[in-house]
């Protein structure tokens, strides 16, 4: 509405300025480092961008399914005939082992 403009209610408030959304709330003092609560929050992390890269592989297999299948040399042993089932076995993997791999390996 009012881009790169300040509202003319801020400005009949006098102020020239937006005002801020307040700040989050952030834990000040971090987990020792070798805790359980570090552990545990590595270990979320971990399995997030394990996941994130599952996804990542399978978005690859379905963007490059179609130039796969314009190629003409189908008939011919090409790896590249087998990378998309290739991507999503290794997403699959990723979910269904080293996930649950990570989650079980606890220190403690």
């Amino acid at each position: 509405m009012y881009k790169n403009k300040v509202s003319p209610f801020f400005l009949s408030k006098g102020l020239s300025m937006l005002p801020c959304a307040p700040p989050r709330f952030y834990s000040a003092v971090p987990p020792l480092c070798g805790s359980v609560e570090d552990w545990q929050r590595q270990c979320d992390a971990d399995c997030r961008d394990i996941g994130a890269i599952a996804q990542q592989l399978r978005r690859t297999a379905l963007t490059i399914h179609p130039l796969v299948q314009r190629l003409s040399c189908k008939n011919q042993p090409l790896a590249v005939l087998e990378c998309c089932t290739t991507l999503a076995a290794l997403a699959e993997e990723l979910e269904q082992d080293d996930i649950p791999a990570i989650q079980d390996k606890s220190p403690y």
